[in-house]
């Protein structure tokens, strides 16, 4: 018993040491990807009152405060085209890599850091404990199960034996929710992609068919005080 209880200590240690590994690997591998994406550059850049705005590629919000910043319709319609042509983003491909590769490496295509600090997280983790799992299950036959007084045979899934079905435990819940987390990664740079480029193009005063949404609102406002009415009228015109 003695023997078997030395075995058991040194199981747990071992899995918590590999663990205790995947953990600081996941820990740089986050810090990495963020500091790739704080870096990378943005995808195209403008020349607005003779200054150049460089935007694009770095996530919605910012795209948002250069859109607040900067007058866009000092641009021409095909100028507006042509910048959105070059700072939009791609749907399938991200999407496809995060499902195959995962890590987030889609998203981080996308300049999206949510879907990419998901992905990593999720897979991280979700290996570690498939990880953690296989490595009990191994450790116990190995040890636990050979050098046991029993006379019974080696199994792979042995019910009589806590380890192994804690070891196939975290292996089936690990697993699983490693598809479920991939699945949900190739969801999130259709979504993230979709918002961008809508953002993208409102910005750009763009409609879905790259046609000018340009406008001009006049309001007509009655002489008589007493009258709390107000029409508006809405005049768009469009450049081809």
């Amino acid at each position: 018993m003695k023997r078997i209880a030395l075995v058991c200590i040194f199981l747990l240690l071992m899995t918590g040491t590999v663990c205790a590994s995947l953990v600081g690997d996941a820990v740089s591998s986050i810090i990495g990807s963020g500091l790739d994406m704080a870096a990378r550059p943005h995808a195209t850049s403008v020349l607005l009152d003779g200054k150049e705005v460089s935007f694009g590629g770095r996530g919605v919000g910012e795209l948002k405060r250069t859109f607040k910043q900067h007058d866009f319709s000092l641009l021409s319609l095909s100028e507006r085209q042509e910048v959105y042509g070059k700072a939009h983003i791609s749907l399938g491909w991200p999407a496809w890599k995060n499902l195959l590769v995962g890590f987030g490496e889609g998203s981080k295509l996308q300049g999206d850091f949510g879907g990419m600090l998901f992905g990593q997280i999720s897979d991280w983790t979700t290996l570690t404990i498939a990880g953690a799992g296989l490595g009990i299950v191994l450790l116990d036959i190995l040890f636990v199960q050979t050098f046991s007084l029993s006379k019974q045979s080696i199994q792979l899934n042995n019910p009589d034996d806590a380890f192994n079905q804690i070891g196939l435990a975290a292996m089936a819940i690990g697993g699983g929710a490693f598809v479920v987390g991939r699945l949900i990664q190739a969801l999130i740079p259709l979504a993230f992609g979709s918002r961008y480029n809508r953002t993208l193009r409102k910005g750009l005063m763009l409609d879905k068919n790259l046609s000018d949404t340009l406008g001009m609102e006049v309001s007509l406002v009655p002489l008589s005080d007493s009258l709390a009415i107000r029409w508006v009228g809405n005049i768009s015109f469009s450049t081809k």
